[in-house]
């Protein structure tokens, strides 16, 4: 059995990695953007990245400006395609061909990921927010303060990516392990479920069960929208498992399981014993990763 120390370094690391999240966003706000809907669209299986051609009017060259105009898939009209439409997507597929091949087809410079591997170099902001994403047939919206966040590995939007399993309990395992080169889903949402209110210190006299169940949203070391409470942690899972909407200046929209590369739970009596479980999606359940 591990010393005690060692289970709180444990438990710390865990703590900041659930509750602050592992994904990266601008705090940027747009007052126009509106709540996304997810609809269905023809199966697509985007293929290997174009090489477009652009039109000599249009400059295409600077990855940090879209050229003006609306995005195609602004369009009702719009059907997906693997050969850029116009010269937005023609922009999008020459500096942000990863991006391309995963589907998007709509971004925003207002808000920026960063790349998946740890650290990041200096200077890389990373990649613009995906709005308009295909992913497996289905067209999902994201918004400026809530971009798509979608795993590369991901095929089926409602389903949990589990990207973080493996790292997490590498790191549960391997306290004296670095973590530097792991991708820890670093464009993804993590969900953490802890049944105590993460704003009591670990010195204070009461117990943890005083406090309600809560669930945070993290993404880029930020707690995303409010911190939610409910009665049991039964209730906070089934809300989760429906899809969480966090809400920011008074908007929100729903975050698609497979945005979501960690969803924990953390049980804590804030003193001595501490238990830890994340959702592993490739076997339908609970793993549990520390537990004291």
């Amino acid at each position: 059995m591990p010393v005690l120390n060692s289970k709180r370094t444990a438990a710390t690391v865990l703590g900041a990695a659930m509750v602050l999240g592992l994904s990266a966003c601008s705090t940027a706000k747009d007052p126009t953007t509106s709540g996304p809907t997810a609809s269905v669209e023809q199966t697509v299986s985007p293929s290997a990245s174009p090489s477009p051609s652009a039109s000599p009017a249009v400059d295409i060259s600077n990855p940090a400006v879209v050229p003006a105009g609306e995005w195609p898939a602004a369009s009702k009209d719009y059907a997906f395609s693997d050969t850029p439409q116009g010269p937005q997507e023609q922009w999008l597929a020459k500096n942000y061909p990863a991006l391309w091949t995963q589907g998007v087809r709509e971004v925003t410079t207002t808000t920026w990921t960063v790349p998946n591997i740890l650290p990041a170099a200096p200077g890389d902001r990373g990649t613009p927010g995906a709005l308009v994403q295909y992913v497996g047939g289905v067209k999902y919206e994201g918004t400026v303060d809530l971009p798509l966040r979608f795993q590369p590995e991901v095929t089926d939007g409602s389903v949990f990516s589990s990207a973080n399993t493996d790292v997490v309990v590498a790191m549960m395992h391997n306290l004296s392990g670095s973590s530097s080169g792991l991708d820890f889903g670093y464009n993804s949402y993590v969900v953490a479920i802890s049944e105590h209110d993460p704003s009591v210190s670990r010195s204070s006299d009461k117990k943890w069960s005083d406090y309600p169940t809560s669930v945070t949203i993290g993404a880029g070391g930020h707690v995303i929208g409010s911190v939610l409470t409910f009665d049991t942690k039964a209730e906070a899972i089934a809300y989760v498992m429906g899809g969480v909407t966090p809400k920011i200046d008074g908007k929100t929209r729903v975050i698609n399981p497979g945005e979501i590369a960690q969803l924990g739970v953390v049980s804590s009596d804030g003193l001595e014993h501490l238990s830890a479980q994340i959702y592993d999606s490739r076997v339908g359940g609970w793993v549990t990763v520390v537990s004291y």
